[in-house]
């Protein structure tokens, strides 16, 4: 038709502007993925960060029997045990005035397993779980190998994550 003129190519004043809405739906999803990772990645370092903490604190818990055992080098046989909960309080550490009490190198093994029986279920000093609470199933064992010169004293603490699902432990020979 002669006068009527539709512009095409690259000279149309008529081109399309904006955003369709595929694209935007597109963007929506790509950012989706995106969050879910990053909170993926943060639940993965909140996971390593409670392992990490659980790790110090019974590596501190193993060095503590080790110093105990040095400082009673004549009951070190007495240490040995399957499990932590079998001692018994004695009543062998100092009073407040910071006298010691006499016990006995026995008595003194006995008493200290109980203090660190005490130490690996207290949430504060111990391994606590996300609420606070001691984790359940922490169990401290030492074993004492006469056969070796010297004796090799092993200090074990094993614990179970939150989940349940995976087994930790901290060793010190």
């Amino acid at each position: 038709m002669p006068g009527i003129h539709r512009p095409t190519g690259s000279d149309s004043r008529y081109t399309a502007s904006g955003v369709s809405l595929l694209e935007v739906l597109i963007a929506l999803f790509v950012f989706s993925v995106g969050m879910l990772g990053i909170a993926a990645l943060s639940l993965a370092s909140f996971q390593a960060t409670s392992n990490s903490l659980w790790s110090a604190r019974a590596t501190l818990l193993v060095d503590d029997m080790a110093d105990r055992i040095r400082a009673n080098p004549v009951g070190r046989n007495s240490y040995a045990t399957a499990d932590a909960a079998s001692g018994t309080n004695q009543g062998c550490q100092q009073t407040g005035g910071g006298i010691p009490v006499a016990c006995t190198p026995l008595q003194m093994a006995d008493d200290d397993l109980f203090r660190w029986n005490q130490a690996l279920n207290d949430p504060t000093t111990g391994l606590p779980d996300a609420n606070g609470a001691a984790l359940p199933d922490v169990v401290g064992s030492i074993t004492v190998d006469p056969a070796t010169r010297p004796e090799t004293v092993t200090i074990t603490v094993t614990w179970n994550d939150r989940s349940g699902s995976a087994s930790h432990s901290i060793s010190l020979q």
